[in-house]
């Protein structure tokens, strides 16, 4: 009979078994588009961080010197708050967005075409992007995801 304390000779003890879940995935940036029609649409990525920390309601500050934008979570029913539309075009995809439009005008932002801006998080489930950074190249990322 064979003793416990024989070594597989098949798997040198180097070698290690690859499981997909041992790939870290290429994490895109988070990004928000804002449209002429004076809404924020984040991409795939941000909608899904906004979706993962239970964001529903966001309270808007902004910076009208800088126009840096934050987005901090507010409560469902908080009167200064703006709701996050969220659609699921695809069992996988979520796509939030933001009627922004009295927000945009006050900061004296006036969008003529859909620009991109990369947005960051911060802490306590907050995000921040700012206006007067130079957008991002427009890429294909809304094909594939």
């Amino acid at each position: 009979g064979s003793t416990p304390h024989t070594p597989k000779r098949t798997t040198p003890m180097s070698l290690k078994l690859f499981t997909p879940d041992m790939a870290t995935p290429p994490t895109r940036p988070l990004r928000v588009t804002v449209r002429p029609d004076y809404r924020l649409s984040f991409n795939a990525e941000a909608s899904r961080a906004l979706q993962t920390a239970g964001i529903r309601s966001v309270r808007i500050f902004g910076d009208r010197t800088t126009k840096q934008v934050v987005l901090r979570p507010a409560p469902d029913n908080a009167p200064d708050g703006h709701l996050i539309t969220y659609v699921k075009p695809s069992p996988h995809q979520i796509r939030a967005s933001l009627e922004a439009a009295p927000f945009l005008r006050w900061l004296g932002y006036v969008p003529q075409t859909s620009t991109r801006y990369v947005v960051f998080k911060l802490p306590r489930r907050a995000f921040t992007f700012s206006l007067l950074a130079p957008p991002t190249s427009p890429t294909k990322e809304a094909n594939h995801q």
